[in-house]
Parts: C-alpha cells; sequence; structure tokens
C-alpha cells in the first residue's frame, strides 16, 4: 500500500473530469525528473518570441566531449549526457509528438498529478490550494501508450516512471518523491487496468 491512498483522497476532485463510465485506477504525483537530459525533446519553434531571428531546431550532439578550449577551462563536456547519466532522459520526441505536447502542458501547470483510469492517463492541474478542485492540463487515451516502465534512478528517483507512445516518443516523471509504491500502482493500472 502507498503512504497515502490519492485515489481516496482525491477521487471526488478528480470525478468531474471523468467521463460517463470511466473508472479512475490510480493517482500520483508529475514530478520532472532532477537535473533530467530534456535535450531530445523538440521545443516548439511558434512559441518563440516574434520579431528575433532564430536558427531552426538541430538535435544536440550525443559526444560527451565536446572539445578543447584553453580559456573555458580545457576539456569540454556535455552537460546533457551528464544529466542522463544521473537522471536519464526527460522525454524525446518532436514539438507535436504525444510526449512533446505533454511536456509543454506541464510546464504550465503548477502543482500537477498523473491520474490514471480505465481509458485515459490524464495530466490534472490543481492550482490553488486549499483546492478549489483539479484543472485538465493534458490526456491522452490509452490506446496510444505503447509501453510503461517503473525505472529506478539515483537521485530520488525511486518512482520514475518512463511513458512511451504509440508515435515513438516518451516522457519521464515522477510519480512521487520518496514512495516508489505509487509508481508500482501506476504501472499496474496502465499495463493491466483489470487487476488494480
Amino acid at each position: 500500500m502507498p503512504i497515502l491512498n490519492r485515489v481516496k483522497i482525491y477521487g471526488d476532485e478528480v470525478a468531474p473530469h471523468l467521463r460517463p463510465g470511466e473508472r479512475l485506477l490510480a493517482i500520483g504525483s508529475y514530478i520532472e525528473p532532477l537535473n533530467g537530459d530534456a535535450s531530445r525533446l523538440e521545443p516548439d519553434l511558434s512559441e518563440r518570441p516574434t520579431g528575433e531571428r532564430h536558427l531552426p531546431w538541430q538535435p544536440p550532439s550525443d559526444k560527451f566531449f565536446e572539445g578543447f578550449d584553453l580559456f573555458a577551462g580545457g576539456i569540454l563536456v556535455n552537460s546533457d549526457r551528464i544529466n542522463r547519466a544521473f537522471s536519464g532522459l526527460e522525454g524525446a520526441g518532436t514539438a507535436q509528438s504525444i510526449a512533446g505536447r505533454l511536456w509543454r502542458a506541464r510546464k504550465k501547470t503548477s502543482m500537477p498529478s498523473s491520474v490514471v483510469t480505465d481509458q485515459r492517463f490524464l495530466l490534472l492541474d490543481q492550482p490553488n490550494i486549499p483546492s478549489d478542485g483539479f484543472v485538465m492540463a493534458f490526456e491522452v487515451d490509452r490506446e496510444q501508450i505503447a509501453g510503461v516502465r517503473h525505472r529506478v534512478k539515483i537521485i530520488f528517483q525511486w518512482a520514475r516512471i518512463e511513458l512511451t507512445f504509440t508515435d515513438g516518443s516518451m516522457i519521464a516523471f515522477n510519480s512521487a518523491l520518496l514512495d516508489f509504491v505509487v509508481a508500482r500502482q501506476l504501472r499496474r493500472a496502465l499495463t493491466d487496468p483489470g487487476h488494480v
């Protein structure tokens, strides 16, 4: 059992976002990986300020050593690769991929929660404390989720979930800070909704 039964605590507040007949299976936090490597998530170039000249987006280098510059401290290393080694990828995908849209939707929230039902994966925001309820930030039908992994990382990521979507994109998040049972509960809800 998780430390807090979030379905019991927040079920009534999540209920207005459920479709008729839809069943709530699990609720967890949605915490982005600490220093995760977001270099594989393409930014939405249409959201840039107008009037500024920008180069088109280029996928970043995968090299660990970027070169040598005596005036910049010697050996230049790729900080994205260091972040990936400790915290993993935050995600991968184009700007219009499911992971790219979910990643940008998360940036517009204040206290996001991941919600799993028998039909969808939802990103809900709880903008006010004390709660005035949840606000829908993003939703994905279960048919668009190709894979789910509970993958532990070193630094406060025992509850890390990695979602892979049918368009080939991927997003990672922590479903709790320390309670890894929440990650197991979310993974089970996403992979086997009949046994939750």
